[in-house]
């Protein structure tokens, strides 16, 4: 009994939110909100259980390491500072951890960015010119360069070099709307394959 209503709800919040595909209305409204409240209210529940109700018991417990407490504890004190922020003549307090928040978080966005983006990508592209697949290594070599180069703008193009950056970077032009036309494509079929999904799983429903 309990499948066979959530089932049903299933297909009714599916055809709520197909109902945009007809004009924007209080039904598809209704089922964003509901999405976004969920998604909101399980973050807040994983949040408690996982992390702020643990947290709070390894401050209270007796025994552990003393300096993890301390780091702890002091991780909660900074997490109530920023509710400091909602209360005007108080708010200067939230912002020494919005600080530190905005600060760790562009370094580890940096970090991110460098150690597990460009560093590996640029890696990736240090590919040998002999042995085994030395022609597929030279045409990505071949493809890399030329996209990078489509971003080159110190040469002027009146010098005979700026004329050979000039050809390289017309064709990593082109190299970069494949790729991009490759990506939108894969994003364009993944989306229908969520549609078809749907569209079965209503089939199946009203049979």
């Amino acid at each position: 009994m309990e499948e066979t209503v959530g089932l049903a709800i299933a297909a009714i919040l599916t055809l709520m939110v197909y109902s945009f595909l007809i004009a924007d209305n209080p039904l598809f409204r209704l089922a964003e909100h509901l999405l976004v409240g969920t998604a909101l209210g399980y973050a807040v529940l994983v949040v408690l259980q996982r992390f702020l109700l643990p947290s709070i018991s390894d401050v209270l417990a007796t025994g552990g390491n003393p300096l993890s407490r301390l780091m702890t504890a002091l991780g909660l004190l900074w997490g109530l500072l920023l509710w400091l922020w909602l209360a005007r003549p108080v708010r200067w307090l939230a912002s020494w951890p919005l600080a530190i928040v905005f600060g760790v978080g562009a370094a580890l966005a940096i970090g991110g960015a460098l150690m597990g983006t460009l560093i590996p990508q640029v890696g990736a592209t240090m590919l040998p010119l002999s042995g085994n697949g030395w022609l597929d290594n030279l045409v990505i070599v071949i493809v890399v360069i030329a996209g990078l180069s489509y971003f080159f703008f110190i040469v002027r193009k009146e010098h005979p070099l700026g004329k050979i950056a000039s050809g390289v970077a017309h064709f990593g032009r082109w190299c970069l709307m494949l790729a991009l036309g490759a990506f939108l494509g894969t994003r364009a079929i993944a989306l229908f394959s969520a549609l078809i999904e749907r569209i079965q799983f209503l089939g199946s429903i009203l049979r």
